[in-house]
């Protein structure tokens, strides 16, 4: 079904979205509960780190919610040395979503979801990793720069944005719904974003969003130029490398 103009637009301006400040156990379809250790289930999953949406109720019903009986814990932590910022790209629903970005001193509240191989490969597709180029890469966090209720096991992965961080004014910035503290970057909501960006095309917030979900070439000269003038200087980031972080 086709949504209308409004629910495309809250769609993208809502984004990254409410998420729980606390670990919670998801279980499609859309409902959630308190995690407990006794119930969570982590052995045989591999930890995936959730900084934008990825956590929140919503973008996990959408991703999981069309098969039944999943089961995703998902467990507050803290990152170190890190800031979530936008990602020099536009989604096929229209909101400019998050990557990570090196920021010695910052630390970020954002959550470890632990995922079967079943889930992840789900996640994957979710994330454009089977696109050509692909809209984000499988990225290792060192895990001494992740502080979790309990300790786990496996290589803990990020999804990073292809791409690269997007540009406004020369810098990168931050989302302003992620909560940190020690943050140095100028932090902006979605909306805010969308309207900076509509402004490289001379639309507004609004028209931005509903072209790129509607016109599909519009949504890949977007792509385009955002990914020209992307910011690309976290290499040890943006490559993969395994970095370790400190406090």
């Amino acid at each position: 079904m086709m949504l209308g103009d409004s629910a495309v637009v809250a769609r993208a301006f809502g984004y990254p979205y409410y998420r729980p400040a606390a670990s919670f156990l998801f279980e499609s379809p859309a409902s959630v509960r308190p995690l407990t250790m006794e119930r969570s289930g982590l052995a045989g999953r591999s930890p995936v780190l959730a900084v934008g949406s990825n956590a929140s109720l919503v973008q996990l019903n959408r991703k999981f919610g069309r098969k039944p009986a999943q089961r995703i814990p998902v467990l507050a932590a803290v990152l170190r040395g890190y800031d979530v910022v936008y990602a020099a790209r536009i989604s096929r629903y229209g909101a400019i979503p998050a990557s990570l970005s090196e920021s010695a001193g910052t630390r970020l509240a954002v959550h470890v979801m632990f995922l079967t191989s079943e889930q992840r490969e789900i996640l994957d597709r979710s994330e454009g990793g089977y696109d050509s180029p692909p809209g984000y890469t499988p990225t290792v966090v060192a895990p001494e720069s992740v502080s979790c209720e309990v300790e786990f096991e496996g290589e803990l992965t990020a999804y990073q944005a292809t791409r690269g961080l997007l540009n406004l004014g020369g810098d990168t910035v931050a989302l302003a719904e992620v909560p940190a503290t020690g943050r140095t970057r100028r932090a902006l909501g979605e909306e805010a974003v969308l309207t900076a960006v509509g402004e490289k095309f001379g639309l507004t917030a609004e028209d931005l969003v509903l072209r790129a979900v509607r016109e599909d070439a519009f949504r890949r000269r977007v792509l385009a130029v955002l990914a020209r003038d992307a910011i690309t200087s976290d290499e040890n980031v943006t490559r993969g490398k395994n970095v370790a972080v400190p406090e």
